[in-house]
């Protein structure tokens, strides 16, 4: 009988709270797009910058050793605490972790993402415990992961995300191209960055 190569909804092994999706390595992005289970972030990265015929061609190993194609679903995967690098042939989703969001900008509705954040926040009493912050479109490598260490512990507010907002553009060297010069990337950066945490931020304070 073949393997099953359809996301599967599970339970984690060591956090009974945690709801997991397990994805085959084999199976195909566009299963994982069209699942229920897909969670947001996720089918926005894949709808993002990748076509229907992509999609429908490429496996999630495939993707997850292409070095810049896929550069949203991994930064994506990453910000939700995924190993992208399976041991057992099986990409494990947490679905309810992490607060995760994302915040993009483009030339226009139907284009590619020019800048985009996302962003994942795990919390303990309301204090910050894990946070992983990437960017894609600023430099020429897959994304950018912006240091954080100073955020754990902190409670995630308004006064929090703005400070560390004002330091993102010391912490970036944007490229220059067609598509927006290295000022233009570094001001778009603190801005997806500041909406995504922002929506981590509400979504925490409704839970």
């Amino acid at each position: 009988m073949e393997a099953c190569k359809e996301p599967v909804l599970t339970v984690s092994s060591n956090k009974p709270e945690t709801e997991v999706l397990r994805i085959p390595v084999d199976c195909k992005l566009e299963s994982l797009y069209e699942s229920d289970h897909c969670p947001a972030p996720v089918k926005n990265a894949l709808k993002g910058m990748i076509s229907w015929h992509q999609r429908n061609e490429t496996t999630v190993s495939k993707a997850l050793r292409h070095s810049t194609n896929f550069s949203e679903f991994k930064a994506c995967l990453t910000v939700m605490d995924v190993d992208l690098t399976p041991a057992d042939s099986v990409l494990e989703i947490p679905l309810n972790q992490r607060f995760v969001h994302f915040s993009d900008v483009r030339g226009t509705p139907d284009s590619d993402p020019i800048v985009a954040c996302y962003a994942g926040v795990e919390t303990s009493q309301k204090k910050i415990t894990n946070l992983a912050v990437i960017l894609t479109g600023i430099q020429r490598q897959e994304f950018t992961k912006l240091p954080v260490t100073d955020l754990i512990g902190k409670g995630l507010n308004a006064d929090t995300i703005q400070h560390f907002c004002d330091q993102i553009p010391n912490m970036i060297e944007p490229q220059n191209n067609y598509l927006g010069s290295s000022d233009y990337r570094r001001a778009m950066a603190v801005l997806t960055t500041k909406r995504a945490l922002t929506a981590c931020m509400e979504e925490l304070n409704n839970a």
